[in-house]
């Protein structure tokens, strides 16, 4: 029994999803795991046998109802289910099998449930119906029988319900009273058996908790047991003997001495089992003890303490002053508690710790302090990344509002240009300037974009892309060239790894990731020196505790290291804060550079480590998930003719006036009948009194409904409306659940004629 953790007799702590153990009981989930299989392991072998029997014996009834698919209906039930649960039940005689086994019911539940669902599909209608009882049986079986965990039995009755209302929808057709029959009593049942693995699982854990606690009280009055009877022998002799008295004491004495060093070496066992650091001084600071933590943390070895160590040559000399006043207030009887200083390794490095001290105490006198020192180097880091996550949210979130409403009147500038164009002939003097004006637009909308990628809202296409191709053409890319033009004597080398995995990304902002890390490298050489791009695959197999925690995975890892100034330990926690910069003025671009490449980490839900060295460099390291798919290749761009309309009738609704007429006077210009209103509500009896072939709904309206609340209320009036989704913002949950109700793709503002007819032209086929 672990004394080093009293179990809280007030509540047992648990984990409110999986039930497993939690907090200060943490420790207790694998021993009731392993307590829970033993437990019902002979219960477990059972189930196999009788579920070996029940799934074989209907088999008669297969051969009666279903004489023409006996055969197949056979082969599920004899060659698939049960030759698995006779394997199962030969596993569970093996050693391997407690490692297992919670994994192995799962797959039980879905071979059963799954072997009946393959029934439904192989037997004819409407007999096939009928085997959804089988489905409610696996369920029954999983939750209850088995005694399957609840977390894990939940997430196989869900797969077994889902599987079996897409198989009745998609592949049988089933008809939708029968569905609807079916499905509630599967659903009921999945609810019902969440509720009993529930309670079973609850059960199972109180009753160990229990008997955990009855456990420890039973050691502790057997311990108050043996003092009590200790001390009535101890007065008995003394009653009886009293002629003996001196020899007793001697004796009693001699005892105590002996219970003093076997105490002493039990608490130093105790001692070197601790992961904190337990220690004794004397009252001038002498280290008299230390655990092996002690030598651990602070790197001294067994001489430096046999030579003589100081406690307070291991604290910063500020903090040592403040330990001698601690001890003194604690010699005068005052409880001071834990507090946090800064301690000295051998080497001279240093990091955070709390202590705490407490008197020793011999023959009523203070002879020296013991406590403890708990390294919180590791809490300290977790506090920094905390702030750092919160302050990149609180900027990120006015950047992408800033972002939204510049996206709205940059649309001016970079679609009407489109539309003066088409009316001017080629050698007009006005095609120069105009270009020049939606040029300067294009420019605007791209630092909208890194605002929106700060914002963490800016990753609006998710492809298939590989890291070697994008930096591969960014090294040839005008960007670089200009770069190298810019600082000549820094010198660009790539080492890509052959056969790099994929990954599902942005080309855009990766692209502007590498150019933005290469950028910031060839500034930070001021001398000139070597950049060095490289890529590479790796498998994390555990997790990697830095400036961000690298959780296990499979990756893409990209690294941009320099030789140049390094970066100060001052500065490199704020290097991903927008507009902050040590570069010079009007140089270094919009000051978004290493935050855009933050925001574009986090978008692909990867992650960034920097190490860096004042004067000697600094390497950047981006971790990217793997994907296995594969890269499709783009086709090339349609020519107007092929996205023309054909009189069709589209409804813009938008509640800014410059969006909506700029809308219309592409469209118009494409060949379509323009209808707009300002307001989800105007767009609502609108559509009560005419017809449109399609809607352009603006998912963002202030004030009124919203887009997806319009297209609710329009598909009540025209089921089955065809509408696409227009917003400054990236796609959300909104425009996610619109397009579920049948709305067609989503496009990004500011548009190009070209991408808004596309889109209309295939949504008006689809």
């Amino acid at each position: 029994m672990n004394k080093s953790n009293p179990i809280s007799t007030e509540k047992m702590e648990i984990n409110q999803f999986t039930l497993s153990f939690s907090g200060d009981h943490k420790h207790l989930e694998k021993p009731f795991l392993s307590d829970y299989f033993h437990k019902y392991l002979g219960h477990l072998r059972l189930c196999h046998i009788l579920t070996i029997f029940f799934y074989a014996a209907p088999g008669i009834i297969d051969a009666g109802y279903f004489p023409e698919q006996k055969y197949a209906l056979w082969f599920i039930r004899y060659l698939i289910v049960i030759p698995v649960f006779l394997i199962g039940l030969v596993f569970s005689f093996s050693s391997y099998y407690e490692r297992f086994w919670q994994k192995i019911n799962i797959g039980y539940i879905l071979i059963t449930g799954g072997g009946f669902i393959a029934m439904i599909v192989t037997a004819p209608p409407p007999g096939n119906y009928s085997y959804y009882i089988g489905v409610l049986f696996s369920m029954v079986f999983g939750y209850t029988f088995i005694r399957e965990r609840f977390i894990n039995a939940s997430l196989a009755g869900w797969v077994l319900f889902l599987l079996y209302f897409l198989v009745s929808t998609i592949v049988v057709n089933t008809p939708p009273h029968v569905l609807f029959h079916n499905s509630f009593y599967i659903l009921t049942m999945n609810f019902l058996g969440m509720i009993v693995a529930h309670s079973i699982e609850m059960s199972a854990r109180r009753d160990f908790f229990l008997g955990y606690l009855l456990k420890e009280e039973e050691e502790k009055v057997q311990k108050v047991n043996i003092e009590l009877e200790d001390k009535v022998q101890q007065r008995t002799l003394q009653l009886s003997k009293i002629n003996e008295e001196l020899k007793l004491e001697i004796a009693e004495r001699m005892k105590a001495d002996a219970t003093l060093r076997d105490s002493e070496e039990k608490f130093r066992e105790l001692a070197e089992l601790m992961p904190e650091i337990i220690y004794e001084i004397d009252l001038e600071g002498k280290v008299l003890f230390v655990n092996r933590a002690g030598f651990e943390k602070f790197r001294y070895n067994r001489q430096d303490f046999d030579r003589g160590v100081n406690y307070m040559e291991m604290l910063v000399p500020d903090d040592a002053d403040q330990v001698k006043t601690k001890i003194q207030r604690i010699l005068q009887g005052e409880d001071v508690g834990l507090s946090e200083y800064t301690a000295i390794r051998k080497d001279g490095s240093t990091f955070s710790v709390m202590i705490n001290l407490a008197v020793i105490i011999r023959d009523g006198k203070p002879v020296g302090m013991r406590g403890i020192i708990i390294d919180i180097t590791e809490k300290k880091l977790l506090e920094i990344q905390l702030q750092r996550a919160q302050k990149m949210e609180a900027i990120g979130t006015l950047a992408g509002g800033v972002a939204h409403d510049l996206n709205n009147i940059l649309t001016a500038q970079v679609s009407y240009p489109d539309l003066i164009l088409m009316d001017l002939p080629e050698d007009s003097p006005l095609r120069k300037p105009i270009l020049t004006i939606q040029k300067s637009g294009q420019k605007a909308a791209a630092i909208v974009q890194d605002l929106l990628t700060l914002g963490r809202r800016g990753v609006v296409v998710t492809e298939v892309e590989n890291l070697n191709q994008i930096i591969d053409d960014y090294l040839i890319s005008p960007e670089c060239e200009k770069l190298k033009e810019f600082n000549p004597e820094a010198k660009i080398e790539s080492n890509l790894e052959m056969n790099l995995l994929n990954i599902m990304g942005s080309s855009v902002h990766l692209s502007k990731t590498v150019m933005n890390l290469v950028s910031n490298a060839a500034e930070a050489m001021h001398e000139g020196g070597n950049i060095l791009i490289s890529t590479q695959n790796r498998y994390i197999d555990k997790p990697i505790r830095g400036y961000d925690d690298v959780e296990e995975g499979d990756y893409v890892i990209l690294s941009v290291s320099d030789t140049g100034m390094g970066i100060a330990p001052e500065d490199l926690e704020r290097i991903f804060e927008p507009f902050y910069t040590k570069k010079v003025m009007g140089r270094s671009g919009t000051g978004l550079g290493m935050a855009v490449v933050w925001g574009t980490v986090k978008d692909h839900n990867g992650y960034i480590d920097v190490q860096s060295t004042k004067g000697k460099g600094t390497t950047f390291t981006l971790y990217f998930p793997v994907t296995r798919r594969e890269i499709i290749r783009k086709e090339n761009a349609l020519p107007m003719e092929k996205y023309m309309g054909d009189g069709e009738t589209i409804l813009v609704v938008d509640d800014v006036e410059m969006q909506r007429e700029i809308a219309s006077r592409m469209l118009k210009k494409l060949g379509y009948s323009i209808a707009t209103v300002p307001s989800g509500e105007e767009a609502v009896e609108y559509i009560k009194h005419n017809l449109a072939d399609l809607l352009i709904l603006d998912m963002i309206m202030d004030p009124g409904i919203d887009g997806l609340d319009t297209y609710k209320k329009i598909l009540e009036i025209r089921p089955g409306q065809k509408a696409i989704i227009a917003s400054g913002f990236s796609e959300t949950d909104r425009v996610i659940e619109a397009q579920k109700l049948g709305a067609g793709k989503y496009i990004k503002k500011p548009f190009s004629m070209e991408k808004i007819g596309i889109l209309i032209k295939n949504e008006l086929e689809r």
